[in-house]
């Protein structure tokens, strides 16, 4: 059973993921201004920030994820 304590967990993980992914967005959606502000040099160290931020924050979705599910597996395991 989910507990709320695992609910707030999964919340938290699941706010926090999509927070430290929206940089790569920025890029993503503004990759012309972007570079023309930064130049060339800092547009690369921005985007290679910005995919390190996006892993992150994917991986905290994931474990988000796998916090909700776990009653879950244990109930098909048994079955």
């Amino acid at each position: 059973m989910i507990t709320e304590e695992d609910k707030y967990r999964a919340y938290t993980f699941n706010f926090i993921g999509f927070a430290v992914i929206t940089p790569f967005g920025r890029i993503v959606l503004e990759n012309v201004k972007s570079f023309h502000e930064l130049g060339l040099v800092w547009f690369l160290i921005n985007l290679f920030g910005s995919i390190c931020l996006l892993i992150w924050g994917l991986t905290l979705v994931e474990q988000r994820r796998s916090i909700l599910d776990k009653p879950r597996r244990f109930k098909d395991d048994i079955k």
